[in-house]
């Protein structure tokens, strides 16, 4: 993985107090001089002389006191003391006596990050040193668990897939526990296997699977010579993508075409029909796909005398590019299969729960650091978005699959685009009525509609927002929509903080408020500071 960030510090607390409130007085004034000059810069010289040798030093926590500083001497001798301390207690930290690797503590593995947990006890500060190939697989673990990165690991650019980052010789670097590890959490996790599915290409997926003897080739081999039967229809090929790796983690290489071929096209309809024509053309050529030809005639046939029967004198259907959600044949080896797939998604939904009791206190190392903060500002009209789209009514989702297609429309209101990286949509989760965590399904693009309620819900926003009259779309999103902000769960509600920038000024002309939110849908009020 390439070393793109040198120092992270996730929170720094500087605190002075003097014997005076008139020193107090002046000392909070020159606070901010002082954390810039004195501060962050030893802070930096101290982490640059760590001995690290192209390790990571995870540390949870740290203090250290400075002691007495006698009137007018601390602008002088601040640097220097905290060079000092911070520097020995640094170095005790990295020491090779004075920590374990992480590498040793295999047991742990399957945790998102290093933790106190994994070390020794002791009443020193908790610090974990990771080697490179360590770091990377504690990064894909977080990843895989949550849909975000560990607070220590900073994600610059945004590629189409996350291979770079996560470049296959590390696993092949990787000891024995650590591919095992791997390899059950895609076994046993269905959130892990729809974020391998989405976020990383065939070929990196491939060949991950074949370094944790998951038949990685054959899985490539087989989803190459089964692709061209959408070449008609590109906007399915993510979801197929998803659920062909899926299906292949899970079941350990054995797949049920069918099924695959139904959830793609969204349902027994003409699209699956037509798929399934040219797939059984495909495997029929193929001598290891050629076992699913009769599988999926069968399925041709019952999906045909099915649809002869519920619309009999229904004339043919217009082909789409998109997948048009029709009722699945009730045969009992189908609803097995179907409900099968019914139960990852209803089980994927129902992690919108909450996580912390009623009345805890919030802790800052639980905060999440998001993007689009500033989407709260459009909660008045999200409700009618929903409604107009058909996802909302009678005060209930209407699928199961509705919050997910809900976070595509505020993805599409925050940046412009659909099925971003999922650690760019935490917040957006939040507004969904989602759990932070709860892993992103493939979706079918917007149509044509849903485009357009999205644009009119932005010109909606400038209209009736009068200090942005002359103000474009693009102007709204990348002005305040996108801002980047600080989410801390606290009991039964969520703490946002949102960066502030000098056109808020222009908060004070908006005509509704946002201090607290709390959508229909949400099962958290949120507590917004945006000053």
């Amino acid at each position: 993985m390439p070393d793109r960030t040198t120092h992270i510090i996730q929170r720094q607390v500087f605190e002075l107090s003097a014997a005076s409130s008139k020193v107090n007085l002046e000392w909070e004034q020159r606070a901010a001089h002082y954390l810039h000059t004195i501060v962050k810069p030893c802070i930096e010289a101290c982490f640059d002389e760590l001995p690290l040798k192209g390790k990571h030093l995870v540390i949870e926590k740290l203090e250290i006191d400075l002691g007495i500083f006698a009137t007018g001497r601390f602008e002088k001798e601040a640097y220097g003391k905290l060079k000092e301390v911070l520097g020995r207690k640094l170095q005790e930290l990295a020491g090779a006596h004075e920590i374990m690797e992480h590498d040793q503590y295999d047991d742990h593995a399957n945790e998102p990050g290093p933790s106190a947990q994994s070390l020794p006890a002791t009443d020193k500060p908790s610090a974990v040193r990771l080697s490179e190939t360590k770091a990377v697989q504690q990064i894909l673990l977080s990843f895989l668990a949550t849909g975000r990165f560990p607070w220590w690991h900073r994600m610059h650019g945004h590629p189409e897939f996350l291979d770079e980052l996560f470049n296959l010789n590390w696993l092949r670097s990787l000891h024995e526990r650590g591919k095992i590890t791997l390899k059950e959490t895609l076994q046993t996790s269905a959130a892990a296997r729809i974020r391998i599915s989405n976020h990383f290409s065939a070929e990196w997926i491939g060949g991950c699977l074949q370094l944790l003897d998951m038949k990685g080739d054959e899985g490539s081999r087989q989803l190459k010579i089964l692709l061209p039967a959408l070449a008609s229809f590109p906007a399915l090929r993510p979801l197929i993508h998803q659920y062909f790796w899926m299906m292949w983690m899970e079941s350990a290489g054995s797949m049920q075409l069918p099924l695959l071929l139904e959830k793609t096209a969204g349902g027994r309809n003409a699209l699956s029909l037509k798929i399934a024509e040219l797939m059984i053309t495909l495997c029929g050529q193929d001598t290891i796909l050629k076992g699913h030809v009769a599988a999926l005639r069968d399925y041709r046939d019952e999906t045909t005398a099915w649809q002869d029967h519920a619309a009999p004198n229904a004339g043919p259907e217009t082909q789409s590019a998109l997948p048009e959600r029709t009722a699945p044949l009730e045969t009992p080896e189908h609803i097995t299969e179907e409900a099968k797939m019914q139960e990852i998604m209803a089980d994927i939904a129902s992690q919108s729960t909450q996580r912390k009791s009623a009345g805890e206190k919030p802790k800052e190392e639980d905060a999440l650091f998001v993007q689009a903060a500033g989407m709260v500002l459009l909660h008045p009209f999200l409700a009618t978005l929903f409604r107009i789209t058909g996802l909302w009514e009678d005060q209930q989702w209407r699928s199961a699959q509705s919050p997910f297609r809900a976070l595509q429309l505020l993805s599409r209101l925050a940046f412009g685009e659909t099925g971003l990286h999922e650690y760019r949509l935490v917040f957006l989760k939040i507004l969904a009525g989602l759990d932070p965590e709860t892993p992103i399904p493939a979706e079918p693009p917007l149509t044509e509609e849903e485009e357009n309620a999205c644009r009119e819900l932005l010109q909606a926003v400038i209209h009736h927002w009068n200090a942005l009259r002359n103000t474009s779309p693009d102007g709204l999103q990348e002005g305040f929509l996108q801002r980047d902000g600080k989410l801390l769960p606290a009991g039964g509600k969520y703490l946002l903080h949102v960066e502030p920038l000098a056109q808020d000024v222009l908060l004070s002309r908006l005509p509704w408020g946002y201090t607290v939110v709390k959508l229909p849908w949400m099962k958290q009020m949120l507590h917004v500071t945006w000053i």
